[in-house]
């Protein structure tokens, strides 16, 4: 040992010269591993023929409790089932609080979950998002008589009901500054302010799609006018380590948007 603290100048040559040949076959080893990693949630799904589904069944019409037959029912449960008749596996709810479906996921006790839950870009890195099912960003309603309010930029000189505090309101207070004489009618509720529009206390309401669904399901005075006038997609959460399920997932949702499913779907839910 050098009386400085420092080794030989030999011994630091065959240091350096084993950890320059330590990296290559280390990140050969790596890469192996990830190249040859099994996506397990899918292997297991396959094996077993059942697809384990969390939700939260408190959410009509996505998912609840039928109190007569005492069975989970909703959009999101035929979704699944839908789902799992392409995989060719059989379909287990799992019922869970909401709070609680991401960490049960992460903890594997489900293989998915399929419960209207919104797109988190905070979690991207945690967990891996399906693409969009269903878009529950805010729509435009009108009366059904109103032919010529068709996009939000026919709402000149009208009067806008939006929910207080909520997203409508935030997006008619931007619209205010580009649409000259726009008016906003602020309401307590998405049912207050749809109700606006039956009186003719306002041309139109912004209100979030499940809303504007099911009012204008209910009433045939109402007319949807404009659809996605913001993002809010609903996606399928799957394990950050199972892109082979979220692949097989992915490609089932792609056929149900080209062939109407969804549409059918919301059609019959809401």
């Amino acid at each position: 040992m050098r009386r400085d603290g420092w080794p030989p100048q030999s011994v630091v040559v065959v240091i350096a010269a084993v950890i320059l040949l330590a990296l290559p076959v280390g990140g050969w080893l790596l890469w192996r591993r990830r190249g040859t990693s099994v996506d397990e949630t899918w292997q297991r799904v396959q094996l077993s023929g059942v697809l384990r589904v969390g939700l939260d069944a408190s959410y009509p019409p996505f998912e609840y409790i039928d109190h007569e037959t005492g069975e989970i029912v909703g959009y999101d449960v035929d979704l699944a089932r839908l789902i799992g008749e392409q995989l060719g596996v059989e379909v287990e709810l799992i019922n869970a609080g909401f709070d609680g479906l991401y960490p049960a996921l992460n903890a594997g006790r489900f293989d998915c979950v399929i419960c209207a839950f919104p797109h988190d870009p905070l979690l991207t890195r945690e967990v891996g998002f399906s693409t969009a099912y269903f878009q529950a960003g805010l729509t435009l309603v009108t009366q059904d008589d109103e032919l010529d309010i068709a996009t939000i930029d026919d709402l000149k000189g009208r009067t806008l009901a939006v929910e207080w505090g909520a997203m409508g309101d935030v997006k008619g207070r931007e619209l205010q500054k580009r649409l000259e004489g726009l008016t906003l009618a602020p309401y307590a509720t998405p049912s207050d302010a749809l109700d606006a529009v039956r009186r003719g206390e306002a041309d139109a309401v912004l209100v979030d799609a499940i809303s504007a669904y099911q009012a204008a399901d209910h009433d045939s005075s109402l007319h949807i006018a404009q659809e996605k006038i913001t993002d809010e997609p609903y996606v399928i959460l799957v394990p950050l380590d199972s892109p082979q399920l979220l692949q097989a997932i992915n490609e089932v949702l792609a056929h149900f948007h080209a062939d109407s499913t969804l549409i059918q779907l919301r059609e019959r839910w809401f």
